[in-house]
């Protein structure tokens, strides 16, 4: 199981298998490690995830070279300055987090 990302959990450990992003939201997918099976899992056996982006904080420098001004903006999914690379590596770990939830709501 080489390059593959594992999330340890307390009882149960999960691999992710693939995440996908679109402009608003990223989907993480997931198979319980018990059940990967070097690759040979059974499609019911996955979890999807999806986190949705959050909006970023930038700051942005208005005025001239002798009195500039900076501001701070809440930039959104689908601004022109929106950082989708920090927002899908942010979803991401949010989505690891979430999957560890998964097993206690097995439970």
């Amino acid at each position: 199981m080489k390059n593959t990302t594992i999330v340890e959990g307390i009882n149960e450990n999960f691999v992710l298998i693939d995440q996908e992003s679109d402009k608003a939201s990223l989907k993480a997918y997931y198979v319980m490690q018990s059940k990967y099976n070097d690759g040979f899992f059974e499609e019911e056996d996955i979890i999807c995830v999806g986190v949705d982006f959050v909006t970023q904080g930038a700051d942005v420098i208005t005025g001239g070279w002798e009195s500039p001004n900076i501001e701070e903006r809440k930039l959104r999914p689908g601004d022109e300055a929106f950082n989708y690379d920090e927002a899908e590596q942010s979803a991401l770990e949010v989505a690891n987090q979430l999957i560890l939830n998964y097993e206690f709501a097995k439970v």
